[in-house]
């Protein structure tokens, strides 16, 4: 997995990261929730930064906060860093580490961190209560744990379906060992807005809020076929034949062309939770 995102970083940015853009930001509204006064954290973590999306806002959201952005891909280390330089104003770049690190090994002290955030990660990592545990061992007592990340969720996607149904057309089978075993190493998609509260308390988190939202993003008929060819199957269409794979982005683009405009806005579950270490 590791290699795929230091590989696939520009495309993530450009393809994946404005789709889960808006719902990621609104991870920093849980920091200070539901406490207009609370205090502004002095030492935020952005757990798995990616693209450094979470940490450019936290920067200019709290002027004195310091932000330190862990990942375990170089790559989307690189592309963050980059945007920082485009984005961010010197002052702010220099309240900003970009750090190459795993989220059960974080290179900071005991109870030397005001807040974790961390923005569709938790689905990613094998196991959650290591990162939990390990979010609690560098928290402050009160110091807050808030993240976003899927639901479960089956509802059919017809832009999607298109792909599937154009391989079928052209006699390919879909995914392979590989890619199957990559999904059991993951911890998965929540199955309920409960499991995901239940998960932090289990964990030894205290004040424990979790409530389901709706992702919602709509695309271009022309950029989701982009998006779908040049990123999210990339990897599979590259591992096929020439003539097959032509024959395939052609059959796809022709059944995506018969679907109404307002099929292609995605709507999706995610869940808020956030969670406090115990003073």
């Amino acid at each position: 997995m590791q290699q795929r995102y230091d590989e696939g970083a520009e495309a993530y940015q450009r393809w994946w990261a404005p789709v889960l853009a808006p719902s990621a930001l609104a991870v920093l509204d849980l920091v200070a929730e539901p406490r207009s006064d609370a205090v502004a954290p002095r030492h935020l973590v952005d757990l798995g930064t990616g693209t450094g999306v979470l940490a450019r806002a936290a920067v200019r959201r709290w002027p004195a906060a310091r932000i330190d952005a862990a990942d375990f891909s170089r790559g989307m280390l690189a592309v963050a860093g980059a945007l920082a330089e485009r984005e961010l104003a010197p002052a702010e770049r220099r309240r900003v580490r970009w750090l190459q690190a795993h989220a059960t090994a974080l290179p900071f002290a005991d109870g030397s961190v005001d807040a974790v955030v961390s923005s569709f990660v938790v689905q990613l990592v094998p196991s959650r209560p290591p990162v939990y545990r390990e979010a609690l061992r560098v928290l402050r007592p009160g110091g807050r744990l808030a993240f976003v990340s899927w639901l479960a969720d089956e509802t059919p996607f017809a832009p999607h379906e298109a792909f599937d149904d154009a391989l079928d057309d052209v006699g390919v089978a879909a995914g392979d060992d590989e890619e199957r075993l990559d999904e059991e190493a993951r911890a998965g998609d929540f199955v309920s807005v409960r499991a995901a509260s239940d998960s932090l308390r289990r964990a030894g988190f205290r004040n424990v809020h979790a409530e389901a939202r709706t992702l919602e993003y709509g695309w271009t008929r022309e950029r989701f076929a982009d998006y779908k060819l040049r990123y999210d199957e990339h990897s599979f269409l590259e591992g096929l034949d020439r003539s097959v794979r032509r024959r395939v982005e052609r059959r796809f683009r022709e059944r995506i062309a018969l679907l109404r405009a307002d099929a292609f806005t995605l709507r999706a579950p995610v869940v808020y939770a956030r969670g406090d270490r115990p003073g």
